[in-house]
């Protein structure tokens, strides 16, 4: 009861790059604004929100907003020569939902490329493994991912001063989930099943903490 009540309140948590091809209105961050002059060598603290968007595209309607499904969060950027760890804390005011440290690569222009990790930490499960997170997702939305992205990796943009990056998939939905966006049963948002692929985007939005 304890986690159905935690789901109902948690707005997809499961975390490709962001395509122009992507549905505007899943376009909805300020990534394309990106401006300065990313640092080099350096440790910074950064803070900002985790989004996790969808649009269901036989449909042509969201899902699940951008702006209402989202966690707050906070991180530590390390940058080493074109290596780059971000250790990040989502949670939901005083609760710490998932802790998790990606590792990967940051170019000389700032464009970085990263994949979720073989383990992390959540409030639901505790310490996870790579094998955990396609049945989480499901568990959540009652999807299935379908096609080549199924590698979770993320691919985004570091200036200096503000960090993006994002990783999407399709996926399609078998039966409710237990997230009120995907959900048909009690609190849920859903009459029927979402007909057709549905276009997840999870995206990591941050600002140098001054």
């Amino acid at each position: 009861m304890r986690l159905c009540c935690l789901l109902l309140v948690i707005f997809v948590a499961f975390s490709c790059s962001k395509e122009e091809s992507m549905v505007p209105v899943l376009d909805n961050t300020a990534s394309g604004e990106l401006k300065g002059t990313r640092v080099v060598n350096t440790v910074l603290e950064l803070t900002g929100s985790t989004h996790f968007q969808s649009y269901a595209v036989k449909e042509h309607r969201v899902i699940s907003p951008w702006e209402l499904n989202m966690l707050e969060c906070k991180a530590v950027l390390t940058i080493d020569g074109h290596d780059m760890t971000l250790e990040t804390e989502e949670s939901m005011g005083d609760m710490l939902y998932r802790t998790v440290t990606f590792t990967g690569h940051i170019s000389s222009d700032g464009t970085v490329k990263f994949s979720w990790p073989d383990e992390w930490w959540d409030i639901e499960g505790g310490d996870r493994t790579m094998e955990d997170l396609e049945p989480a997702f499901f568990l959540h939305t009652g999807c299935i991912i379908s096609g080549p992205d199924k590698a979770w990796e993320y691919m985004g943009k570091f200036d200096g001063q503000t960090f993006y990056a994002s990783t999407h998939h399709m996926a399609k939905q078998v039966e409710s989930g237990m997230i009120p966006f995907y959900s048909t049963g009690e609190g849920g948002l859903l009459e029927e099943l979402i007909d057709g692929p549905i276009k997840f985007l999870n995206s990591i939005e941050l600002t140098v903490v001054e």
